[in-house]
């Protein structure tokens, strides 16, 4: 692997890291993350996070079955991120 592409490897994962740090951030700051249980915010975060960093997919099978939540599960917060994100 030449250093381009691990330069290019290191900014993909800097931007998910900045992107889903964000999402947490904003989670442990307002109340209406309260009414999920925080393991299926967390999700969420990882979701709005690749989802913002351009990740494909944005919910692979293994992210599915690693922490037992398919992305209609998450779908609601994320949406809620998400109108926080581009209001």
């Amino acid at each position: 692997m030449d250093g381009a592409s691990i330069t290019c490897l290191e900014v993909a994962w800097q931007t998910l890291w900045k992107s889903t740090s964000y999402f947490v951030d904003l989670s442990l700051h307002d109340r209406a993350f309260l009414q999920w249980q925080a393991s299926l915010v967390a999700a969420a975060c990882v979701a709005c996070g690749r989802l913002c960093s351009n990740f494909e997919p944005v919910w692979s099978a293994t992210l599915e079955t690693t922490t037992g939540y398919p992305i209609q599960s998450l779908s609601q917060i994320m949406d809620l991120f998400l109108r926080y994100l581009f209001t």
